[in-house]
């Protein structure tokens, strides 16, 4: 009788039970049942079943708190990803060691509706609690608890709130997604054009020669890295 060959799945278990899982929290789809199935069939691995993406992931963070080992949580792709936002940002604040494994959709199937690029909200997730961790200790210097901000600056958190930060962050992803990582880190180079323009309305400035030539290298420069021009040609 032959043997059943190796998929990628099994191997993926032995790597979970080479490393020591003895807990897993998860929440089955079609994206990780045949993972996690085979998870339970593990000696020593035992499986807990819970009824929300959230839920498997912050038990998972518990059990890592409580033991100080790894903890293990899986979910299935697309929405049951995003269900685990709220307790990954948890968990990320607090260094807990904690591995998610999310299951993904299969490869070319225009139809699956639950398709997304998870990746991007994992490295959000991390991004914006560590800004948080960092800047938290200098903001707590300048006291503002104690301020008694006018209707101005309150617009302008407001606008900062909805404007510079959801939409940005919806815009960014979705930019992410269309172009690429590559493409959209180019959009750095525009950050001094973009301020430097900003300064002639607002701040009453005048563009220097220096200024125009350095927009019109940095313009140029992404032409050619686009490579549009060139492959007319």
């Amino acid at each position: 009788m032959n043997a059943r060959k190796l998929t990628a799945g099994d191997m993926l278990v032995k790597a979970f039970v080479a490393e020591g899982t003895e807990m897993l929290f998860t929440l089955m789809g079609d994206a990780n049942m045949y993972w996690s199935a085979a998870m339970a069939e593990q000696p020593g691995v035992r499986v807990i079943h819970a009824r929300h993406e959230h839920a498997a992931v912050a038990m998972a963070d518990g059990y890592a708190r409580a033991t100080g080992r790894v903890g293990v949580a899986s979910t299935t792709c697309g929405p049951g990803f995003t269900q685990i936002m709220t307790a990954l940002t948890m968990a990320a604040r607090a260094d807990t060691p904690l591995v998610v494994f999310a299951g993904d959709s299969p490869i070319g199937a225009a139809w699956y509706l639950q398709q997304i690029d998870m990746a991007p909200l994992a490295l959000a997730t991390g991004q914006l609690t560590a800004a948080a961790m960092l800047i938290a200790p200098l903001a707590a210097l300048e006291q503002p608890w104690r301020a008694t901000p006018g209707w101005q600056s309150l617009a302008a958190l407001v606008a900062l709130a909805l404007v510079s930060t959801s939409f940005a962050y919806v815009l960014y992803f979705k930019l992410l997604k269309a172009a690429g990582a590559t493409n959209i880190l180019l959009v750095t180079l525009l950050v001094p054009v973009s301020s430097t323009l900003l300064c002639v309305p607002l701040l009453g400035e005048v563009l220097e020669w220096r200024q125009v030539a350095g927009m019109a290298v940095i313009a140029l420069g992404l032409l050619l890295v686009d490579g549009r021009i060139l492959r007319r040609r």
